[in-house]
């Protein structure tokens, strides 16, 4: 089960989180409501990004973290081979979700 580490409300408006997996590595998310024209789209059928860390690799509600139903989430993980924890600190992540923010507020 993923550990939430930090929430958050970017400088968007956008929902985002980072989380700890059970496996030792970090994911970030940012959510985008209804009325957005990603809304309920799958990560593989667009590429509209300068991706954030490793690519998007996740698209869907964050339910189980305990978030609003009705976002719908994009969301990186920091679980590549090449990954270190030096390099995917928190705080890279929170920059990662940021630049994600950013671009999703303009699709």
């Amino acid at each position: 089960m993923n550990k939430l580490e930090k929430e958050w409300i970017t400088p968007t408006g956008l929902h985002a989180a980072v989380s700890m997996t059970a496996m030792g590595y970090r994911c970030g998310y940012v959510g985008v409501p209804s009325d957005h024209i990603l809304y309920l789209a799958h990560y593989y059928d667009f590429d509209l990004f300068n991706n954030p860390h490793g690519g998007i690799t996740f698209s869907d509600t964050l339910e189980y973290l305990g978030f609003d139903p009705e976002l719908w989430y994009f969301g990186f993980y920091c679980g590549h081979r090449s990954d270190t924890r030096e390099v995917c600190t928190l705080e890279f992540c929170i920059m990662e979700c940021e630049k994600l923010a950013e671009q999703l507020k303009v699709a």
